[in-house]
C-alpha cells in the first residue's frame, strides 16, 4: 500500500512538472521545469544504453550541453520576433487569449477570416502572428509601436479575447506605424 501511494505521489509530480513545462515553456519555471525533465529522463535512460560506468561522465557532459541549448532555444522562443518580408506591408497580429479552448474559437472567429480577406489583396501583406506569450505584454500604444518597430511592420491590431458561456468578447485595438517606417 506505501509503495502505490509513493508511485502516485511520483506520479503526480512529473506530471506536474510536465504541465509547467508545456504550456509554461516562456516563463523562468517552464524553462526550469524543462530542463529537470531532461535529466530525470536522461539519467533513467543512462542504465540501458552505457552498461558500467566508463561513459558516465561523458554522459554528464552531454546531457549538461543538451541543457544549454535548451536555454538558447529558450531564448530565440521568449524574445525572438518574426520580421515582415520584403516588398510587403507587413500587419501583426498580437492578441492574447486566456486558454487553449478560447484559442480555437480566436482562431476560426478573427484569425482565419482575418487572413483570408487580406490574402484576397493579390498578396500585398505579410500577416505576422506574434506568439501569446508576447501578446500578453502588449498593454499600450507605447508596447505596440515598440513591437512595430521590432517586427518592421506598418500596422498592429493587438488586445485580447475572452470567452464566457454565451459570447466571446474581443477587446481588440489598432496602430499604424509612424510615415517614416511606412517607406522602408
Amino acid at each position: 500500500m506505501k509503495f502505490l501511494l509513493a508511485y502516485n505521489r511520483v506520479e503526480w509530480f512529473n506530471e506536474k512538472i510536465f504541465n509547467l513545462a508545456t504550456s509554461h515553456f516562456h516563463k523562468w519555471y517552464g524553462l526550469a521545469c524543462s530542463i529537470i525533465l531532461t535529466w530525470i529522463f536522461s539519467l533513467s535512460v543512462y542504465k540501458y544504453l552505457l552498461p558500467g560506468n566508463d561513459w558516465f561522465d561523458n554522459y554528464l557532459i552531454v546531457v549538461a550541453v543538451i541543457s544549454l541549448i535548451m536555454i538558447v532555444a529558450w531564448g530565440f522562443y521568449k524574445y525572438k520576433f518574426p520580421n515582415r518580408k520584403k516588398n510587403k506591408i507587413g500587419v501583426v497580429v498580437a492578441v492574447h487569449v486566456e486558454s487553449r479552448e478560447d484559442y480555437v474559437l480566436y482562431e476560426n472567429d478573427f484569425l482565419k477570416p482575418f487572413k483570408e480577406k487580406l490574402s484576397n489583396l493579390k498578396s500585398l501583406f505579410h500577416i505576422i502572428t506574434i506568439k501569446n506569450h508576447q501578446s500578453e505584454n502588449i498593454i499600450d500604444e507605447e508596447d505596440a509601436s515598440r513591437i512595430l518597430e521590432r517586427t518592421k511592420a506598418q500596422f498592429i491590431v493587438w488586445g485580447s479575447v475572452k470567452c464566457s458561456l454565451r459570447e466571446i468578447i474581443f477587446a481588440l485595438h489598432f496602430l499604424k506605424s509612424p510615415l517614416h517606417l511606412m517607406a522602408e
